[in-house]
């Protein structure tokens, strides 16, 4: 099975060395992904004026990208 070997490739990898330190998991996850998106560089997509149906959720999210983004500038 593909997934399986994947899975082992992925196990074999060398990662972060976590110490707990009194730091919930959750901290520790999001201290991770942060680091991986700083890695990755991401740009925001655009998004087309005539989207239908999403205002409430781009009201939402899109501040939270800015912020997002002014953390790492």
């Amino acid at each position: 099975m593909r997934w399986r070997a994947a899975l082992r490739v992925v196990g074999n990898l060398s990662g972060w060395h976590v110490q707990n330190g009194g730091r919930s998991e959750a901290d520790i996850i999001e201290e991770i992904t942060s680091v991986i998106l700083m890695r990755l560089n991401r740009k925001l997509l655009p998004i087309d004026k005539n989207l239908i149906g999403m205002d409430c959720c781009l009201e939402e999210i899109i501040p939270k990208m800015i912020d997002y983004q002014m953390m790492f500038a």
